[in-house]
């Protein structure tokens, strides 16, 4: 289980932005592929595009880094991830936005969700 979390660095951002896998939703896109290691690297994008405002931009990021935090745990071995998120996000409560990024991540094999039963 993967309870280490770190920022990812510029350079290792730059290249995941490049080289990494694709996946998205409706309210966001996320790059992702496996690290070596024990330390899972996130990083978290809101353009001008999608906020207008500094304090929208910053609110949405601190809800990504923690939509990323929960998650964290359900993925058997680190990876590097970015979410980046689209203008319909802002719309969206914590609640719907966890529940998408938990689809995206299990449906491309990321996160383990646990079922009941």
């Amino acid at each position: 289980m993967s309870l280490l979390i770190s920022r990812l660095d510029a350079e290792s951002l730059s290249k995941l932005l490049r080289q990494g896998r694709l996946a998205r939703s409706t309210s966001f896109s996320l790059r992702f592929s496996p690290l070596p290691g024990k330390k899972t690297a996130i990083a978290v994008i809101v353009s001008k595009k999608v906020a207008k405002s500094a304090v929208e931009r910053n609110k949405l990021k601190r809800r990504g880094r923690e939509l990323l935090r929960a998650t964290a745990p359900l993925s058997p071995r680190p990876h590097a991830l970015a979410l980046i998120f689209h203008e319909s996000a802002s719309k969206k409560t914590f609640k719907e936005l966890r529940g998408e990024l938990i689809t995206v991540l299990s449906s491309h094999g990321i996160a383990e969700v646990p079922t009941a039963g």
